[in-house]
């Protein structure tokens, strides 16, 4: 196993954020020492004096004094800024640094909520506040964090390996490597990635975790959209489009009814629409089967946003599940069990 922790905020794009400056330097409580950024501080405050809601200067300061490893000053700043001129939900990216710095993780996790309901398809912030979390010893809100980053990202290793580690602490090994499964298969391009070749083969190594059982032949259109006819939990069938890049199993909200879920209380995860970004539901169905293979308790997102005549999207989180081959000369898509010591392992 292994952890990105502060490396995973540089991967999501803030590389500011983290191991850039000398730790366990004392940062005096008055006075501060700006060195040879006393000049561009001072200049600063002046601009930020004659146009205190200068969102631009404002942050360039902020930055300024926490590369100045002012991390007490950054807070105040940002602070002060956000009574006298609105949130700014920017400035909460470099005071969250500033607060796991100084290891005042609740108030971390309070900038990186702020984060998320700045931009809740970011999987960035929910990452960081998972990583909060952690450092809080509040392993089930980090899961549940790290697990919607992964919904929003399964393509990203860093994402990936956030939950595959969170459920590995949890001796949860079966999810661990579903995880990886699925990641690899929403990213081919990881699958040649050292380390994670050796984690898997790892778990693969003595695997008595059952993903899908059986096989199918399943005839598909050879281009455009490719419809598949699922049977969900044994009771319901329905028109589904075979997306080999989606990352989730979608429902319709129809098609959830006819199965009489219950979605008051589940979490929720933006979709990206050509309407604009919904949210959607996320539970789980006890089966999915195509013809002979059958993968149980998958995870599933449910919609009112699905194309026209769509009950459903057929993605990675069922058919990751199963060796995939899909043939689209032929018009074929094939699924067989995950065989883990003649395959993974190699």
């Amino acid at each position: 196993m292994f952890t990105v922790a502060g490396v995973a905020v540089l991967a999501l794009g803030v590389a500011y954020l983290v191991g850039v400056f000398p730790q366990g330097r004392k940062v005096p409580e008055n006075g501060f020492d700006y060195g040879p950024k006393a000049v561009l501080v001072q200049k600063l405050r002046e601009e930020l004096a004659e146009q205190p809601c200068d969102r631009t200067k404002a942050v360039q300061y902020l930055q300024t004094l926490f590369s100045a490893e002012d991390l007490h000053g950054s807070i105040r700043f940002a602070d002060d800024f956000t009574a006298r001129c609105g949130k700014f939900a920017q400035l909460r990216s470099i005071t969250y640094s500033a607060h796991t710095r100084l290891n005042e993780f609740d108030l971390a996790v309070q900038d990186a909520t702020e984060l998320i309901e700045s931009a809740p398809g970011n999987a960035g912030h929910w990452i960081w506040r998972g990583m909060a979390h952690e450092a809080r010893e509040k392993s089930e809100l980090a899961l549940a964090d790290f697990e919607q980053a992964f919904r929003l990202k399964p393509e990203e290793f860093q994402v990936a390996n956030q939950l595959a580690s969170a459920y590995e602490r949890q001796h949860r090994t079966c999810d661990t490597h579903l995880v990886l499964l699925e990641h690899t298969q929403a990213n081919p391009a990881e699958a040649g990635r050292v380390q994670l070749t050796s984690w898997l083969e790892g778990l693969a190594r003595g695997s008595k975790c059952i993903f899908g059982k059986g096989s199918a032949v399943v005839p598909v259109a050879r281009a455009g959209v490719r419809w598949v006819e699922p049977l969900v939990e044994g009771k319901a069938r329905g028109r589904f489009i075979l997306d080999t890049r989606a990352s989730t199993v979608t429902l319709s909200q129809g098609f959830a009814e006819r199965l009489g879920l219950k979605l008051e209380g589940t979490p929720t995860v933006p979709l990206h629409t050509a309407d604009g970004t919904v949210q959607a539901h996320v539970t789980r169905v006890q089966s999915i089967e195509l013809q002979g293979a059958r993968a149980e308790n998958v995870e599933v997102v449910v919609t009112s946003s699905l194309p026209e005549g769509a009950e459903g999207v057929l993605g990675l989180g069922f058919l990751a599940r199963f060796e995939m081959k899909l043939d689209a000369r032929a018009g074929r898509l094939e699924l067989s069990e995950r065989t883990w010591l003649e395959r993974e392992a190699r």
